[in-house]
């Protein structure tokens, strides 16, 4: 590309001689064809003796809205199936109608309370009560741009035109920074969308993060840093004439045009502005049409479409070190070069920053050709040719969000995007980030953290920006909470270079645990990082003592759970104890074929019928699990673990949410909510006495949602267990010590023991010389319950039958158990069993 084409590009984009002199006025457009034809939503299959070759389906033009391993989705006319037909290419039919497919989705969602959304709300309309069944019509993002600059004027600049559409309309432009009317020497990145106009969420998605930056600045020193030191540049409609077009051809949302609205002068309409860039402009007939009839037009020039040359102008108007070219959909993240498979000599780099961008929405990331399909005259390739921008396109939205999700999924899409923005923005200069972490304990060489011993904090840190630190990049070590004392504060590393590393191996952070830190107690710290005024704060903790195995329920015999409470509305995948049958879905694991534990069978699992993954998926609601009540009154720490499998497949707008009470389900904590999908036993552990007090009558609940109703839905739960801390035996009621039923005591501890369980009708306290821990009952009406041998780290377990008498009603009795072993002899806790 020769610097005097590149001018004269933009020569034609400031005088635009295509666009009319002023806009059209509301609801009328420069040509008015009839309505395009329907399009039914069919499927080819790539494997099979029939299957066509996938090159020769690029070939012919066709409106491919999705590519796996085994099947292409196509947005097919009724004369694209007789070409297929006449061809033997098979297909089948998932929707005959596409637009009305989404255009009556969408009329059914917009009656459905959203409630307000965590940024946007104070806009008018709100950010998901655009009037294109939630999504904003063209001048609703007007509308906003201009909102956003009368409430944040020292923050966003006045919309400017970036040059007209082919119809006459502005491609309007605004700035974030702290000096938005002011040119300063700082770091730009830009954010555009809708070069397809059938795609909002990715111009949703874009004002989304533009909200999370003015709302939050001040407050969020992520937002606040990026506003300062970043010029950050928007275009939300590069295609104004083909969006205000699908507006009018389904004005509840759902239009499925793609292209601008240049007349052909063949019968035809458009051309993709996505493939009309002039770099490798028709390149191949791969990547883009030379045909009017294809949505993949390229035009019949390189950049000869005005919003094209406006886009091309303002590229090279400014140095854009980082940008993204919002699209939907397919959870994509597409990287240069678009055109074919061929290095771009910052490979490594473009894959650093995919796997970073990617970290939360987990889209699959690489160069387009390798992921999805060969395209060339596009946005990326023509940023990294032309300015040595890093730019990027994601595709946003699973396949059953498509081209307009329900408006209930707008934030949803927009929340999961937010931190790959982010991290655009940062990437533009310097972006430093852990990339590495260590915890090693100093002392008697176990894995427990103990009083007297000392952690050291060894960091790998990574600048993955275009730019070096302008500072020195510290870290400093604060204790929040605990017995601890530092010992190395801070670590100094140094400037660090672009898509360069660094460590604190050699001189760690560390601190030591003061001598009479009590066992169970925590230790909280933060790692501060701080480079060029910003700071980003890392938290950890250790709990100190060795945790001891209390309660072990590995579900092979239900010990008093409940499966389904009163409220619940899913339909099916209600929530029982069995042995899973094992279900895919496309592929992928949906229901477990086996359970958690070692040579066990049993554990829950949301509908067990032995039918197929949509028959014994979660549907039209929740359902909920609840767990027997725990006794851990006395407890200053405790160290909760499960095994858990969680499937959200299809549309991932779920989650699985695990809570705690402390009041026998009269309120309740959150402990985690699972909201990808992770569809493999995982093993995870809490300290409890982190998120709640502990007491006599602790639960856990486990909720599995599918609300809408448009997912694969499928969780199992196996293998709880509960450790505490601290010296000496220890016991614990899991159950409710009803009439008639027979609650379980769970008992541990310390080392190879002869113990007694005794029992009374009352309390006490008596020192015993030799016995360590008082006893706490009252002697006088003790009696023994039994004995046996324990040994450590394996709690016994034994029933205790209630019998079925009233009169045991409001009565209490009181436990303890006595140790003696090698250690000497020991007593327990006092447990109080209130039976029913």
């Amino acid at each position: 590309m020769t610097a005097t084409f590149l001018l004269a590009l933009a020569a034609l984009a400031v005088q635009n001689p295509a666009a009319p002199t002023s806009a059209p006025s509301a609801g009328t457009t420069a040509a008015s064809p009839a309505d395009p034809p329907v399009k039914a939503h069919i499927r080819l299959p790539l494997t099979g003796p029939a299957a066509p070759n996938f090159e020769d389906l690029l070939t012919l033009g066709l409106d491919l809205v999705e590519v796996d391993s085994d099947a292409v989705a196509v947005l097919a006319t009724a004369a694209d199936r007789a070409r297929l037909e006449q061809r033997g290419i098979p297909f089948t039919i998932v929707r005959e109608d596409e637009q009305r497919y989404y255009a009556e989705r969408l009329a059914t969602g917009a009656l459905q309370p959203l409630g307000a959304p965590a940024l946007g709300a104070g806009l008018v309309p709100p950010f998901t009560s655009g009037s294109i069944g939630g999504y904003y019509d063209f001048a609703e993002v007007v509308n906003v741009l201009d909102q956003l600059r009368a409430t944040y004027p020292s923050l966003i600049s006045q919309k400017v035109s970036i040059g007209q559409s082919l119809e006459g309309r502005p491609m309007w432009m605004v700035k974030i920074s702290d000096n938005p009317d002011v040119d300063e020497n700082e770091p730009e990145v830009r954010y555009d969308s809708l070069h397809h106009a059938r795609e909002p969420q990715g111009m949703q998605t874009t004002l989304w993060y533009m909200l999370w930056l003015l709302e939050n600045y001040g407050a969020d020193p992520l937002a606040t840093y990026l506003v300062n030191e970043r010029e950050l540049y928007f275009v939300p409609v590069v295609n104004p004439d083909g969006y205000v077009y699908n507006q009018q051809i389904a004005p509840g949302g759902g239009g499925l045009w793609r292209k601008n609205r240049r007349d052909n002068g063949d019968g035809t309409m458009g051309v993709d502005l996505n493939r009309n860039y002039p770099f490798k402009w028709g390149y191949d007939s791969l990547g883009s049409s030379g045909d009017t009839f294809d949505v993949t037009y390229r035009g019949p020039s390189p950049a000869s479409e005005p919003e094209t040359q406006n886009m091309v102008a303002f590229i090279q108007s400014r140095q854009f070190e980082t940008a993204l070219s919002t699209h939907t959909y397919s959870n994509l993240w597409l990287s240069p070069w678009g055109y074919d498979v061929l290095p771009t000599g910052n490979d490594a780099e473009f894959s650093e920053l995919n796997e970073l961008c990617t970290e939360v929405n987990g889209y699959l990331a690489g160069p387009a050709p390798l992921v999805l399909y060969p395209a060339n005259g596009v946005t990326f390739d023509y940023d990294y040719s032309a300015k040595g921008t890093f730019g990027w396109t994601p595709e946003i939205g699973g396949q059953a969000d498509g081209f307009w999700p329900p408006a209930s999924r707008i934030v949803p899409l927009a929340e999961e995007n937010l931190l790959a923005f982010q991290r655009v923005s940062l990437a533009a200069a310097a972006f430093v980030y852990v990339d590495a972490s260590s915890v090693a304990t100093i002392g008697d060489g176990d894995e427990f953290v103990e009083a007297g011993e000392s952690i050291e904090l060894t960091l790998d840190l990574r600048n993955a920006g275009r730019a070096v630190t302008g500072s020195s990049v510290i870290a400093t070590l604060v204790i929040d909470s605990g017995s601890a004392t530092v010992l190395q504060g801070a670590s100094d590393f140094g400037v660090i270079g672009s898509f360069q590393g660094a460590s604190n191996g050699g001189a760690p952070l560390a601190f030591s645990i003061d001598a009479g830190a009590e066992p169970g107690s925590t230790v909280a710290y933060r790692v501060v990082l701080s480079h060029e005024g910003l700071d980003q704060e890392l938290f950890g903790s250790v709990v100190v003592g060795e945790p001891r195995l209390l309660v072990l329920d590995q579900l092979e015999v239900d010990l008093g759970w409940t499966a389904g409470l009163p409220g619940d509305t899913a339909s099916t995948g209600i929530w029982e104890l069995g042995d899973p049958n094992g279900t895919t879905s496309s592929g992928q694991p949906a229901q477990p074929e086996d359970d958690a534990t070692p040579a066990g069978t049993l554990c829950f699992v949301t509908g067990n019928t032995g039918g197929s993954a949509g028959t014994d998926d979660v549907d039209n609601g929740f359902t909920r699990l609840l767990s027997p009540r725990l006794d851990l009154s006395g407890a200053s720490s405790a160290l909760l673990g499960y095994s858990r499998w969680y499937a959200d497949l299809s549309v991932a707008d779920d989650e699985l949410l695990i809570e705690v009470s402390n009041d026998d389900g009269g309120s309740w904590s959150t402990l985690e909510v699972v909201a990808q999908t992770e569809n493999a036993w995982t093993r995870v552990e809490f300290p409890l006495h982190d998120t709640i007090a502990l007491t006599d009558a602790m639960r856990l609940r486990v909720t599995a949602s599918d609300d809408p109703n448009n997912s694969l839905v499928e969780a199992a739960i196996d293998d709880l267990t509960l450790a505490v801390y601290g010296a000496g035996p220890r016991i614990a009621l899991y159950g409710t010590a009803a009439i008639g039923t027979s609650p379980t005591l769970f008992t541990s501890v310390e080392s190879a023991s002869a113990t007694t369980l005794f029992g009374s009708a009352g309390t006490g306290f008596l020192t015993v010389p030799g016995v360590s821990g008082p006893v706490l009952l009252d002697l006088g009406t003790a009696f023994t319950v039994g004995s046996g041998a324990a040994t450590p780290g394996a709690p016994a377990q034994a029933d205790l039958p209630i019998p079925n008498d009233t009169v045991l009603q409001g009565v209490s009795i009181y436990l303890q158990q006595l140790a003696a072993g090698a250690g000497g002899i020991a007593l327990s806790n006092r447990l109080e069993l209130r039976i029913e």
